[in-house]
């Protein structure tokens, strides 16, 4: 009898040992959300050789935070990674209807100061 008791226990025990070795789970971070900007065109700078390109547009249209960018203008870096789609003219112009998509924390109490001069992962030319 003592003997099943002692396996029972062991038995038990084990289990819960094995949690406890385990690592704390880390705890959730900000999430990062990808935006989708919508705007009238300003400037625009390619990347090119390497170098870091720019692009200047004032928002009409966001996904997140919508009423704190509508009508800001917003400078965001072109890296030689960023994703530049041109319409039929091929080239970008000012005046012209672009969607700029950038990834970055979504809970914020500044969207415009926290954005500006970050990365566009890819940028979409609208107007033909």
């Amino acid at each position: 009898m003592r003997k099943v008791l002692i396996v029972l226990v062991l038995a038990l025990a084990l289990p819960a040992l094995a949690l406890a070795a385990q690592p704390a789970q880390p705890g959730k971070s900000t999430p990062k959300v990808q935006y989708i900007l919508k705007g009238m065109l300003t400037s625009f700078t390619a990347s090119t050789g390497g170098a870091d390109g720019s692009i200047t547009f004032t928002i009409t249209n966001a996904n997140h935070h919508r009423a704190a960018l509508k009508d800001q203008p917003l400078t965001l870096l072109i890296k030689p990674t960023t994703m530049v789609i041109l319409d039929t003219d091929g080239e970008l112009t000012p005046g012209e209807t672009v969607i700029v998509k950038v990834r970055e924390l979504r809970r914020t109490t500044d969207a415009l100061a926290l954005l500006n001069g970050k990365n566009a992962r890819q940028v979409i030319d609208q107007d033909s």
